[in-house]
């Protein structure tokens, strides 16, 4: 088995690990909004690259360069979906003082317990993104 083989059957576990975890913490989302399917069905989408990746085929890694690469965009736009579109929100997670408040909840003792995570989506973003590099074979190394 090739590196690019073994990291690409890593991913596949990653990806199907991810879709069960998104499931459930979307499970009364999608009921709501269709936005929620969009990051179960990009990691289900992923997983089966990754073994279509794992063959040697010219147009097997290009449709998972294309799978992971949509599966990118649709991790930054869940990301814009859990900010609501505020760029500050990343913020609160580099400062002393707000990591404290968000831990112990907020100035006045109460804690938002609904609100979803800003950067859980950039999880499927980090794997999408290494799944594209792996696929595509941009980093020529060792067997």
């Amino acid at each position: 088995m090739r590196r690019d083989q073994a990291v690409l059957l890593l991913l596949f576990g990653g990806f199907v690990l991810l879709g069960l975890d998104v499931r459930y913490e979307h499970r009364h989302v999608v009921g709501e909004y269709w936005q929620g399917w969009l990051p179960i069905g990009a990691c289900g989408l992923c997983a089966v690259s990754c073994l279509i990746g794992m063959g040697a085929s010219r147009l097997g890694r290009l449709l998972c360069g294309a799978v992971f690469g949509l599966s990118i965009l649709i991790g930054a736009y869940g990301a814009f979906l859990h900010t609501e579109g505020e760029a500050g929100e990343f913020t609160k997670y580099l400062t002393a003082r707000e990591t404290v408040v968000l831990a112990n909840g907020n100035e006045q003792g109460e804690r938002k317990v609904n609100e979803a995570p800003s950067l859980a989506p950039l999880g499927l973003t980090g794997l999408a993104a290494i799944g594209l590099v792996v696929s595509q074979r941009w980093f020529k190394g060792g067997k």
